[in-house]
This record gives structure tokens, sequence and C-alpha cells, in this order.
């Protein structure tokens, strides 16, 4: 249970830069 709930808020963390970083790169293409 915990681990779960932690190892979803590393992904939600990473996630969020992530898709920004996909957006970005999609604009500059």
């Amino acid at each position: 249970e915990k681990f779960s709930t932690m190892t979803y808020t590393i992904v939600s963390c990473i996630q969020g830069p992530a898709i920004a970083i996909a957006y970005y790169f999609k604009f500059l293409a």
C-alpha cells in the first residue's frame, strides 16, 4: 500500500515535466 502510493507520487512527479517536454518538442517539430 505504502510502496504503491510512493510509486504513484514519483510517477506523477516525472509525468508532469515529461508531458511538458513532449509538447515543447512537438511545438519545435
